[in-house]
C-alpha cells in the first residue's frame, strides 16, 4: 500500500488515513519508502492490539467521516469485507479467507467477496492470482491481480543446486492470537522425516 501511495502521488494528491501509528524513518530504512509527497490523516485514537467489537465500530465511523471528502478511496481487506467508503473505492484483498477454514466459512467469505466486488466497489484489488482464484468466475472480470512490488532480481549469483545446503527454512511471525505460521506441526512433521530415516538436512 505505500508503494501504491508513493506511485499515486506522482501525479495525484494522496493521504494515508490511519488509526495506526507508524515510524516513517522505520519505512524508509527497511522498505525504501519515502512517503515525502504522501500526507497523513489520523483518523482516531491509536486502536490496542485486540480492540473490541465498540472500538472497531467508532474507529469505521471516524473513517467514513473523514473519507467522505476524497475522490477514491482505496480500503485493505484481510479477512473480512470492510464497506466502502468516500466517493469511489477499491477493494485490495490481501487475505482470501478467515483462518478457520471450514467449507461452510469458505463458503461465506467467498459470497462476501464476491458481493463486494459488485456492491459498492468499482474495482477489486488481489495480492496474488492465487488469492482472486477465491473470486467465484463469474466476477473475476472485476478482478486485478497487483503483486507485491518485491524486488527479486538475485544480488549475487545463485549457486548450484548440487553446492547448496540441505537446508529447509521457514520464514513466518510467531503469533498466538489466531494469525499462527504452524512452526510447532513443521517441527513435528520434521521430526517424523528424521524417524523414519531422513539424513543431512536441517530445519531453520
Amino acid at each position: 500500500m505505500g508503494v501504491l501511495a508513493e506511485e499515486l502521488a506522482q501525479a495525484h494528491d494522496v493521504t494515508l488515513l490511519t488509526s495506526t501509528r507508524f515510524d516513517s524513518y522505520r519505512l524508509r530504512s527497511m522498505l525504501g519508502l519515502t512517503l515525502e509527497r504522501v500526507k497523513t490523516l489520523p483518523i482516531t485514537q491509536p486502536l490496542p492490539p485486540h480492540p473490541t467489537r465498540m472500538q472497531r465500530f467508532a474507529a469505521e465511523m471516524h473513517l467514513q467521516k473523514a473519507a467522505r471528502g476524497f475522490e477514491l478511496v482505496i480500503r485493505v481487506a484481510t479477512g473480512t469485507v470492510p464497506p466502502p467508503c468516500g466517493r469511489r473505492s477499491w477493494l485490495h484483498v490481501q487475505v482470501p479467507f478467515a483462518e478457520a477454514t471450514s467449507k461452510a466459512l469458505r463458503s461465506s467469505m467467498r459470497a462476501a467477496w464476491n458481493k463486494a466486488a459488485t456492491q459498492g466497489y468499482e474495482r477489486v484489488l488481489f495480492n496474488s492470482a492465487f488469492t482472486a482464484g477465491f473470486a467465484s468466475v463469474e466476477h473475476r472480470a472485476h478482478a486485478v491481480v497487483l503483486p507485491p512490488p518485491v524486488d527479486v532480481t538475485p544480488s549475487a549469483q545463485a549457486l548450484p543446486w548440487h553446492l547448496r545446503p540441505q537446508n529447509i527454512v521457514s520464514v513466518g511471525r510467531f503469533d498466538g492470537e489466531g494469525h499462527c505460521k504452524r512452526q510447532l506441526e513443521l517441527v513435528q512433521a520434521f521430526a517424523r522425516m528424521v524417524q523414519g530415516g531422513l539424513r543431512g538436512w536441517q530445519l531453520i
